[in-house]
């Protein structure tokens, strides 16, 4: 067997050719992810629905893409939406917000969801799986409406249709949630603390 100390380093023109390799293996790799939307700050600034991923590409992140990317990260993510109003109509239920690492949407009151496509299903979910507790969640400045269920629904430690764990840290503020089948805003847990709602005129 070879020992690591006996084998051929690359010289003169083997090396330029490994160097120039590296450097395009680096570059490639650098390009790829330029136009990644960094999980943590994510913009929405297309009103489509297709889900091929989050982008900072003009029309490259819509909402169910920005919420599928800050589910898939680690740490507390904010979601906000670029210049201009925004009514977005899914094809189908949006995502569940994971409710356990810390998420801001913030649709400064330019942001309409409507449910006239979702055939069964609350608007906006938060939640946690069992045993979990629901913190550091702020929803501002969004109206939602025309959803079967609730329009938006927070639930920790969710079981089937019972909500049994803890609610902490929750901001649900200047929101319009109307004509929806179940309630406006559904909050469940076995127990809240510091949680506040207030309603848009």
């Amino acid at each position: 067997m070879r020992k690591l100390a006996d084998a051929a380093m690359p010289t003169g023109r083997h090396r330029f050719i490994s160097l120039f390799t590296l450097a395009v293996v680096v570059c490639g790799l650098a390009l790829a992810s330029a136009n990644r939307a960094d999980a943590g700050a994510l913009v929405v600034n297309s009103q489509g629905d297709a889900n091929d991923g989050c982008t900072t590409d003009p029309g490259g992140c819509n909402l169910r893409e920005a919420i599928n990317a800050a589910n898939t990260t680690p740490g507390p993510d904010t979601i906000t939406f670029a210049a201009g109003d925004y009514s977005l109509v899914p094809a189908t239920s949006l995502p569940v917000i994971d409710g356990t690492q810390g998420i801001e949407i913030d649709g400064d009151n330019r942001v309409e969801i409507g449910g006239f496509g979702v055939q069964t299903g609350p608007g906006l979910v938060v939640s946690t799986d069992v045993a979990e507790e629901l913190h550091d969640v702020a929803i501002r400045g969004l109206s939602v409406y025309a959803f079967l269920e609730d329009g938006i629904e927070v639930c920790a430690g969710k079981i089937v249709n019972q909500c049994t764990y803890d609610i902490s840290a929750v901001e649900i503020s200047d929101v319009r949630s109307t004509g929806n089948y179940g309630d406006g805003i559904s909050m469940r847990g076995a127990g809240l603390s510091a949680v506040t709602v207030s309603v848009a005129d």
